[in-house]
């Protein structure tokens, strides 16, 4: 998909984005300006898109709209049991920094001081409920989570070189930083990795 001739989104079948969401910023985009949509559909080998026969029954949709503030969205009815949020979040491999929702609270604020590796690194997000998450890098918001389902997702990834470049938060390797979680909303698990990239 393109916005003004500007590659946006991108997907293949079977694999959705976390929640299928595409910002954009005000500056891009101002309010009022005209705004062309368009929509490439093909075949793709997984490393290539090629034109290709749509199958015959086929559907798409596009969907625009403004975004609702989390504290005035009406979430949809909980279900009586959540999947489990990613397991692969927790993989100690090339994790620096692991924070949970705590049991008796899902909301509130958590800090933690950390020293970062030698190398870049990435923040991963992902909730089994609705709610918003912020990731706050010395006091910079660098992540802002939204979830509007109780739908399982492998939730949404971050490298730093896009978090710096979004937020103008510079975190230098090696560098102590204090990484600031706010939750608001949620009601069930969420995970908050800082890992390598």
């Amino acid at each position: 998909m393109t916005v003004n001739g500007r590659s946006a989104f991108g997907t293949t079948c079977g694999r959705q984005p976390a929640d299928g969401v595409v910002s954009w910023t005000t500056e891009s985009f101002p309010v009022g300006s005209p705004v062309t949509l368009g929509i490439t559909v093909g075949e793709s080998d997984g490393t290539r898109r090629t034109p290709g026969p749509i199958p015959a029954g086929t559907t798409f949709a596009l969907a625009v709209g403004e975004v609702v503030p989390v504290e005035d969205y009406r979430f949809p009815p909980r279900p009586e049991s959540l999947s489990p949020v990613d397991p692969l979040l927790g993989a100690p491999a090339t994790r620096i920094d692991l924070r949970r929702a705590e049991r008796d609270r899902p909301n509130g604020t958590w800090r933690t001081t950390l020293d970062l590796p030698d190398r870049p690194v990435r923040i991963q997000v992902a909730a089994n409920t609705p709610g918003r998450i912020q990731v706050l890098v010395d006091g910079v918001r660098v992540f802002d989570y939204v979830k509007w389902t109780y739908e399982a997702t492998t939730g949404s990834s971050l490298p730093q070189d896009l978090w710096e470049k979004d937020s103008g938060a510079k975190a230098e390797v090696g560098a102590t930083v204090e990484i600031t979680v706010v939750a608001e909303r949620t009601s069930g698990d969420w995970a908050v990795v800082l890992g390598e990239r």
